[in-house]
């Protein structure tokens, strides 16, 4: 399937398709981009945003209330990563969104994916709601709305709390 078939297909069965999607179905055909192309190339209904998830973006790893992820225990374990790198802080997305949100804006996008890190918002997986994480989210949206943004919100992306996955993880049935 060529690059134009993947993205027709792509925007017609999921109802739109993200500019990093886009880049990465790029940078993975063995193509050069096609010269001239350009927005309306795309279709009216083409929907263009950019995309980011919890651990890679929020940092804050361990503030306000939020419970360790399998991410957090993954990269904190010596050797796991060759350099020793985590997320903690990452780009500190939780304390910078308003400015990034504004960067968003800037380069004129419609839309902004996110994830929602599950172990900010339930620290144990389960049970009692952590209210500082849902502020946190109702933040971000709020900023979204506020400048324009359409906030699309992905409910998991990876990032199981670590006391769930020591529970077995999505191998168990109550999960």
């Amino acid at each position: 399937m060529n690059r134009r078939n993947w993205i027709k297909t792509s925007a017609l069965t999921t109802g739109g398709l993200l500019l990093s999607d886009y880049l990465i179905a790029n940078k993975l055909s063995k193509q050069p981009i096609t010269p001239g192309l350009v927005k309306a190339d795309f279709g009216k209904d083409f929907k263009w945003g950019v995309a980011q998830a919890s651990y890679q973006t929020e940092g804050a790893w361990n503030l306000d209330g939020k419970g360790e992820s399998v991410w957090d225990r993954f990269s904190h374990t010596k050797g796991k990563i060759e350099r020793g790198e985590t997320g903690d802080v990452a780009t500190d997305f939780y304390h910078k969104y308003k400015n990034d949100i504004q960067l968003v804006k800037n380069m004129n996008f419609g839309i902004f994916r996110f994830s929602l890190s599950w172990s900010r918002i339930f620290p144990k997986g389960i049970g009692e709601i952590n209210p500082l994480g849902v502020q946190y989210y109702h933040n971000v949206i709020d900023e979204c709305l506020t400048l324009g943004i359409e906030p699309w919100v992905t409910i998991f992306h990876w990032d199981t709390p670590q006391v769930l996955e020591e529970q077995g993880g999505w191998t168990n049935r109550k999960m």
